[in-house]
């Protein structure tokens, strides 16, 4: 998977939305870090991370609309990745 720095970039990105925008749910939360690591790390095929909840369950579904949340990072996001 790709380096863990995305992550850390995504989970303050995430924080920074949600300064101002309304309270979401850990597993939502969850799902929009995942994805916006995703986004940032150039989108690499294969490479997304799955969800750890249930099928069916409410947890499920805060978790996929935090993924599509992130997913929709816009494309210059990349400009946020890690120097090597």
């Amino acid at each position: 998977m790709f380096n863990a720095s995305y992550r850390q970039l995504a989970r303050a990105y995430a924080e920074s939305a949600q300064k101002n925008a309304m309270l979401r749910s850990p597993p939502y939360l969850d799902g929009m870090i995942a994805a916006t690591a995703w986004v940032i790390a150039g989108r690499p095929p294969g490479e997304s991370e799955k969800p750890r909840y249930e099928a069916g369950t409410p947890e499920l579904d805060a978790w996929l609309s935090g993924w599509e949340r992130g997913k929709a990072l816009e494309p210059g996001a990349t400009d946020l990745r890690p120097a090597n």
